[in-house]
């Protein structure tokens, strides 16, 4: 990398060839250790510091040499995570300079860990590669597998957190996908800041933030091409991108594809309910199919002159068919009395999203950016549900629902750098959703609903650091959630976050940190739509439900070493309002809503890790055991429960192939009245590589079934139970193949701001 190896450069022309060379040496090292810092750029100026004359870069030792003629100079030196060095020299013979670098604090306060080029921070790691990382990786995605617990997902081709942690992917801080990420060549990469504590505007988002910040790259074309197929499902990806001079365009198109199969999906449930005098029981057997099509397509026009200015405009259009059949047979009861029923359903959704998103970044001087971001998004479907259970007192139900649901994101940043140690973000976002829909159903017949939503979040945040040890983050926020109308709220939050980081030693550091964040719920759950899904029981919205509001504290130690990295935290959460699945009686039946909790805690701890001994073997996982306290409502029972995820990640790798498993696993959790299991992956992939191309097999739950149990906790005015085997995914084959070209070309500057929609408005049918 040229900030680390920059390679010896000869005298200039303004030199006379026959002038007499000296030599300056050294050794560069830690003020704080006095260890040698090895590949630290050293470079040599004119004395008006506007022409390199020579340059190296230290050896594993710490130790330089460089070779000109006699003459005056300005001297530089720097090395990630130090403040550089400056001074100015004159050289009449040959003469021996050691340096002693200073840990920079806005580096976020630490130093390089030797031997695995990683910068702890207050919030995140930063990671720089070595050659031998960079010449193995044929993208820069591929090379985003050097950082601990990040690995590619092969069911849906994406980066993705060992432990199953959400991840947002930032390319120079402009949000981005795996499809651009492997548009770019590997030796392009200058830096990587992964976030384990996300930045105050994605706090509400994700769990993690991986910003890869670039060098800069010459116009031209790039372009990567996937493709996979095989029995669970099959998905195409095309990303191609063409920069000349600051101009740049980008294209993207996918599909993913779910074909319907023969094979079909069973559970095994039953429910237990009672309306007035009336007792019901459902004992059934279901079998399922689910089949879909999403095609995606954007095209992003973009005008930048690097650190000073990026004017982006992106449209894009995403549409989808998705379908959903069942058959079913049950043992009916009413107060005692079996019927046997055969039942039918069928969901059909269809519908497009188009989006545009307008972006303006400008630096308006060397210690102040303005950014400027609004994306509208227009989601437009139409939705078919059909059931029918045949036998005595059953029923026949038809739902038809039209929804325009129609949002835009309004988002100002201003960021100042008052001095080396500092810096302060300001920013509001504005969230505005409206959604019209109208049903009708045999039921219910005709429905209109009017919902409008708004979101206002104002905030501060400064981070910096006090001596060489000591760093903080804090920020201030306020969110005010809004509802509009007769049924509407407004809730006013105070969102604050705080995290005070000390260095234990060049190795490690434990961090404090606390944080709230708040969720609006979804449109439909906002709603008085409802669908009739049994006798005498609805699945319904609810105008009375209210925003959530959560607060974590947490303490995290980190680890980074040439071999082992470890990521361990305990934390305590106390949630009011949660936004859980609840059962209301009604007159004359049940209704299955969404509800607010009077309260829900969890304390817990998790534990992520990294092993590479050597090149070829790369073993990882996670555990999180979590103690759980649910109360639905102010005179109810707290439920309590433990629960303990898991998962393992093991890669191995021989000259030009690979083989990777993956298994998550760990039992269940309370998910409001459920008890339920979690999520379980399991995958086996061979891979072979020859330059461009990669190909390959995967073997979906090759050792196990795809099995998962839900159940209501005891006293639920609902006791509902359910085993669930996902067929079409155990023991699938699937083949895929990628082709990568990449002839490199210019970032624009750093976008700082990412915003999206993903409400389309419609019902989730459980």
């Amino acid at each position: 990398m040229m900030k680390y190896l920059l390679p010896a450069i000869f005298m200039t022309g303004a030199f006379s060839t026959h002038a007499q060379n000296v030599q300056l040496s050294g050794k560069i090292s830690r003020t704080t250790t006095s260890q040698p810092i090895p590949f630290a750029n050293v470079a040599l100026y004119t004395a008006a510091g506007d022409s390199l004359v020579g340059g190296s870069a230290t050896n594993p030792q710490g130790f330089y040499s460089l070779s000109v003629p006699a003459g005056n100079y300005r001297l530089r030196v720097s090395f990630m995570g130090y403040q550089s060095f400056a001074d100015t020299l004159t050289l009449a013979a040959s003469a021996q300079k050691n340096i002693a670098l200073q840990p920079d604090a806005v580096m976020l306060g630490e130093v390089v860990v030797k031997g695995n080029r990683a910068v702890q921070g207050i919030d995140k790691t930063v990671y720089t590669f070595s050659s031998r990382q960079i010449k193995q990786a044929q993208t820069a995605r591929e090379l985003m597998l050097q950082v601990p617990t990040l690995r590619i997902d092969a069911q849906t081709n994406s980066l993705a957190t060992v432990s199953g942690k959400s991840i947002l992917i930032l390319i120079n801080g402009v949000k981005s996908t795996d499809k651009e990420l492997a548009l770019i060549a590997p030796d392009k990469i200058k830096r990587v800041d992964f976030y384990h504590v996300p930045p105050l505007r994605y706090l509400e988002e994700v769990d993690r933030v991986l910003d890869v910040e670039t060098k800069d790259l010459d116009a031209g074309w790039a372009g990567n091409v996937y493709a996979t197929g095989g029995g669970f499902y099959s998905m195409a990806d095309l990303a191609a991108s063409y920069m000349y001079g600051r101009h740049r365009f980008t294209l993207t198109a996918g599909s993913l594809m779910n074909p319907k199969r023969k094979i079909r999906n069973t559970e095994e449930g039953s429910y237990h309910y009672g309306v007035q005098t009336d007792d019901y029981a459902y004992n059934y057997h279901k079998e399922s199919r689910d089949w879909s099509t999403q095609p995606n397509f954007s095209l992003t026009y973009s005008n930048s002159h690097l650190h000073h200015y990026l004017f982006q405009l992106k449209a894009a259009l995403a549409t989808y068919w998705t379908n959903s059949e069942a058959n079913s047979t049950s043992h009916y009861s009413k107060n005692g009395q079996t019927d046997e029923r055969i039942g039918l359903f069928t969901n059909k959704t269809r519908g497009l999203s188009p989006s545009v998103d307008l972006y303006y970044f400008k630096r308006l001087n060397k210690r102040s950016t303005l950014t400027l971001n609004a994306v509208g998004t227009l989601f437009d479907t139409r939705q078919d549900a059909y059931s029918l259970e045949q036998g005595a007192d059953g029923y026949e139900e038809k739902l038809n629902l039209d929804v325009s649901r129609k949002s835009l994101i309004a988002e100002a940043i201003y960021a100042y750098s008052p001095g080396r140690k500092t810096t302060l973000n300001v920013g509001y976002r504005g969230t505005y959703g409206f959604l019209e829909s109208r049903q009708t159903s045999v039921d219910t017949g005709r429905l209109d609903e009017h919902i409008n939503t708004q979101k206002h979040y104002l905030y501060a945040e400064l981070t910096g650091a006090w001596g060489t040890d000591w760093m903080y983050r804090l920020g201030v926020a306020g969110t005010q959630d809004v509802r509009v109308g007769a049924d509407g709220f407004r809730h006013t939050t105070f969102t604050p976050v705080a995290m005070l980081g000390y260095r234990l030693t060049d190795h490690q550091s434990l961090r404090l940190h606390y944080q709230s964040n708040t969720t609006m719920p979804a449109a439909q759950q906002m709603s008085d739509n409802r669908i009739l899904i049994m006798n005498h029981f609805y699945q319904k919205g609810n105008p009375q439900l209210q925003s959530s509001l959560q607060h974590q504290l947490s303490l995290r130690y980190s680890l980074s070493a040439s071999w082992i990295a470890v990521d361990a935290s305990l934390y305590g959460k106390i949630n009011r309002r949660t936004l859980f699945r609840d059962f209301q009686a009604q007159a004359d039946y049940i209704a299955q809503t969404t509800s607010n909790a009077h309260r829900d805690r969890s304390l817990g701890g998790l534990l992520e890790l990294t092993f590479t001994p050597n090149n070829a073997v790369e073993l990882g996982g996670s555990i999180e055991p979590v103690r759980q306290f649910f109360t639905p409502d102010a005179g109810a029972s707290t439920y309590r429960y433990w629960s303990l995820p898991a998962s393992i990640y093991l890669s191995l790798s021989y000259r030009a192939f690979s083989l990777d498993y993956l298994q998550r696993f760990g039992g269940s959790y309370l998910d409001g009245l459920y008890r339920q299991d979690y999520e379980k992956v399991s995958y086996l992939t061979l891979s072979y590589r020859n330059k461009q191309w990669l190909a390959g097999i995967q073997c979906n739950f090759p050792f196990i079934k795809d099995k998962y149990h839900i159940r209501t906790l005891p006293s639920t005015l609902v006791l509902n139970e359910a085993t669930t085997h996902l067929k079409n995914k155990d023991h699938t084959f699937g083949l895929f193949l990628s082709w990568s070209f990449n002839t490199s070309r210019k970032l624009e500057a750093r976008k700082t701001v990412q915003n999206a929609e993903e409400d389309k408005g419609t019902f989730e049918i459980r």
